[in-house]
């Protein structure tokens, strides 16, 4: 069997155990994820320009690993163990194929968020002259200058609505419990260079965020999104743990909010560095379960058909 008939047995297992409620792969909990690091360290870090980066220095493998697993956060709008999200990549020689299955079945916010993502990474691909080939991911000007450009991340972050709300409502019960002093009126351009500022002087920016009712709802949470992963970024546990024996936990809500941000840039990164995706389509599996007519399940020996293969003891 070739590798595209392996890669749709792969998917009709997964498709067939999302049906009945369970994965292929062991859950992850959302709350017990490492934040520490992202899951693509065999890569070019974060930080590095992607116009620096040599076809040759990239862990194609790693960053497609990492693509698929983010995606699987970036969709789920919401926290909990409520929904599965499966997804497979295949490769051709001209074009990559992503398949999305939910066992809670796709939203309309859902099918909106695939179509802007496809449209956004493939103009990121084609465009040799994109914003996001010029300048650091994590930097403010690549943020600015990609975020203006494709309009994703608003779509981003309309989708992510309920879990953004869930998030922000931990991290301002932490700060009121723990770090009430950090609560109240601050700039949140602290003017200090990310790696420079102090954390002390990033958390009151963060808690000045909370509290500041001039911006629009949906740039008040992109700018705490990405303070958020600021400051998760450049600091450590042991920073945290010098505040207060509660640092953890506050390190842990401020990581939480800021994921989305690392979410978002490891589709960005896939983009800009994994060839074809300038020809990239995501593809929601979808089942239908309301039909009157009883689908009757296929027998190993369909399943094998249907991939132009014959069953026998060979």
């Amino acid at each position: 069997m070739d590798d595209s008939g392996l890669a749709k047995l792969h998917a009709y297992a997964k498709l067939a155990h999302l049906r009945r409620g369970r994965q292929v792969e062991e859950p992850t909990i959302y709350g017990a994820l490492d934040l520490e690091t992202s899951a693509y360290e065999g890569g070019v870090k974060e930080a590095d320009s992607i116009a620096n980066c040599m076809p040759g220095d990239i862990d194609q493998d790693g960053l497609r690993r990492e693509f698929l697993d983010r995606s699987s956060e970036y969709l789920s709008g919401t926290r909990g163990g409520r929904h599965v999200i499966a997804t497979l990549m295949i490769c051709w020689p001209d074009r990559v194929k992503i398949l999305v299955a939910k066992n809670s079945g796709f939203t309309n916010a859902d099918r909106e968020l695939l179509n802007k993502t496809e449209t956004s990474l493939r103009q990121m691909a084609a465009t040799p002259g994109h914003p996001t080939h010029m300048a650091p991911i994590g930097s403010q000007f690549g943020l600015v200058l990609l975020d203006e450009s494709s309009g994703l991340w608003a779509t981003l972050l309309r989708h992510q609505k309920p879990r953004l709300i869930e998030c922000i409502s931990d991290l301002q019960q932490t700060l009121k419990k723990h770090f009430s002093g950090y609560l109240g009126p601050k700039s949140s351009d602290s003017g200090e260079a990310a790696d420079a500022a102090t954390l002390t002087s990033h958390i009151r920016s963060l808690g000045g965020l909370l509290v500041n009712r001039n911006p629009s709802e949906l740039e008040k949470q992109s700018n705490l999104v990405n303070k958020a992963y600021t400051i998760h970024r450049h600091h450590s546990r042991e920073d945290f743990d010098t505040l207060s024996p509660e640092g953890h936990k506050l390190r842990r809500d401020i990581g939480l909010l800021g994921r989305l941000r690392e979410e978002f840039n490891a589709l960005v990164r896939a983009a800009c560095q994994l060839p074809k995706f300038d020809n990239l389509s995501f593809v929601s599996v979808e089942h239908k379960s309301k039909s009157k007519h009883k689908v009757k399940e296929w027998t190993l020996t369909q399943a094998f058909q249907s991939l132009g293969r014959r069953l026998d003891d060979d």
